[in-house]
Formats: C-alpha cells, structure tokens, sequence
C-alpha cells in the first residue's frame, strides 16, 4: 500500500511501529502525511525543523531496536520516501515464542537491569518534545531505560 509519503509492504510492521509513536507528528510520518525531508511543515512548524528531524531519528532508531525493518527510498523529484518492510523474526522481543508481543526473558532481565540503574543513580534523560518551545510539549525519555514522561505544559 502506498501514501503521499510511506510505502507500506507489511501491515504487521505499520502495527508495530504505530505502538512506538510518541505523538502526532510521529504518526502521522508513518501513515504518510508528513514526509522525511521536512518539507511538508508549514508556519512556524517549518521554524522547527532540526527538533522534528530529530522526533524523526528518535522513532526511526526505535523502530529498529524493536526489529522493525526499513529502508528511505528516492520517488518522484526527489522526494524521501519512507518504506515499512517488515518486522525481523530474530529479534530478542521475538525469538523462540509463540506469543510475538510477549517479551523472552533474557530481554526481561535487561530491561529490569537498565531500570534497577536508573532508580539507583538516575535517568539519563532525553528531551523528546516536538514542536519547539511554543508547542506546549516537553516530553522526555530515558536514554537508558526508556521510560517515557510526557510533561504539557499548557
């Protein structure tokens, strides 16, 4: 299936990634709406660019922690196309279990593991907000363990 932006070969892929947005820009860049150039934003969005390729990075690299495979593509003049593939069958959440959302547990321990650090010494946190300082967006995330805080402030 193909969108102005996203070309989209596995539905299970586009269901995966759609539990790992972190608010509507991030959505809206995988249903099509919105572009990997940037050149889709308009008003003072377009202001904010750098703080919506980096949203763009953050959900791109979290896709790929969660074995989600994709790849940029080049379409019609030049556009940055974005196409989901698939979802990776060795990937730790994944392997060996019936259940595919149903994390193993060696995955289980890492992730008690980076918790027990962050509650001992703190998070390494991140801000993840979109939209730039007039937004009303702060919303941070844990390098480490990612726990995620969505902080509005209006």
């Amino acid at each position: 299936m193909r969108t102005n932006w996203t070309i989209i070969e596995s539905e299970e892929a586009l269901g995966l990634a759609l539990t790992l947005c972190r608010g509507a820009y991030q959505e809206a860049l995988l249903r099509g709406g919105e572009n990997l150039s940037c050149s889709t934003l308009t008003g003072t969005a377009r202001d904010y660019k750098s703080s919506y390729q980096r949203s763009q990075r953050r959900l791109l690299d979290r896709m790929s922690r969660a074995g989600i495979i994709w790849r940029e593509e080049i379409g019609d003049h030049g556009a940055r196309l974005l196409v989901l593939v698939g979802v990776r069958d060795d990937d730790p959440l994944r392997l060996n279990d019936p259940d595919p959302y149903k994390p193993n547990f060696e995955e289980v321990l890492r992730r008690a593991w980076d918790s027990a650090i962050c509650t001992a010494f703190g998070h390494d946190l991140v801000d993840v907000g979109t939209g730039g300082p007039d937004s009303g967006n702060m919303d941070h995330e844990c390098r480490r363990c990612g726990a995620f805080w969505r902080v509005p402030l209006y």
